[in-house]
Formats: structure tokens, sequence, C-alpha cells
């Protein structure tokens, strides 16, 4: 679940690299150092849109000391003020011509979604054996 969700967050991300005409190929055989960590923060504010079926939803919060907006890409959440939510805050690395840059993104944790596979087991007694099938 992690991994999927980092990975979406990447590909989203993905569009921001490919319209800065100044954006420079990793010229070394070194893969770029992407860092990521899980927090938990306090809601300071919330900020919400709809428009028909489309919705955003975002989260202010303080991060070392600093007041940034975390966002919810999904709008499934639904946290007041002063509720403690799961954030991951991604670094990653954009080379701007001769400068490195990292961009900060900062999202809410979503709960898991994959059906956790719970196999049946059966016991079968044969006149020989006792055998156990899943």
């Amino acid at each position: 679940m992690k991994t999927t969700y980092f990975a979406l967050s990447l590909l989203l991300a993905a569009p921001l690299f490919a319209a800065n005409d100044t954006t420079v190929p990793n010229t070394t055989n070194s893969p770029p150092t992407i860092s990521r960590e899980q927090i938990e923060a306090k809601v300071l504010k919330v900020y919400s849109g709809k428009d028909g079926n489309a919705e955003f939803k975002a989260y202010a919060v303080m991060w070392k000391g600093q007041e940034v907006v975390v966002g919810d890409m999904f709008a499934e959440s639904n946290y007041k003020e002063g509720d403690t939510i799961q954030i991951v805050v991604v670094r990653l690395p954009v080379h701007r011509g001769e400068k490195k840059h990292e961009m900060l993104q900062f999202q809410v944790m979503r709960e898991s979604r994959i059906p956790v596979f719970k196999p049946e087991v059966r016991a079968v007694q044969t006149p020989a054996h006792n055998l156990v099938f899943f």
C-alpha cells in the first residue's frame, strides 16, 4: 500500500518535471535520491471545495516550525481542526540547469483499500489421511 501510494505520487508529479524546459536529465548513472517520511500532525485549518462531482480537500499543519498545506488528492478524508492526521512527506530532486533543487510534497496517508487475501481453510477427511485445502 505504501509503495503504491508513493508510486502514484510520483506519477502525479511527473508533469511538473516535463513542463519545465530548463530541466536537465540525470546524466550520471546514479538514480536520483528520493526520500520519504511519515509523520503525524495536528490539523490547524481545513480547505475544501466542490464543483459538481469534483472535490478538493487539503489541511494546514505545522511541520518543522512551518505551516504547510497537506493535500488529499482523492478528497476522501474528513478531518476537522484539532484532529491528528498521518502525512507522508516526499522530497523529489529536480535539476534546473546547474542548480540542484528538491521539491517537497505533503500528502494525507490513505487507509488501505487493498483487499487482504484470507484463504478459506477446509479439512477433508479421507480414509487414509487428513488433508487440508486452502
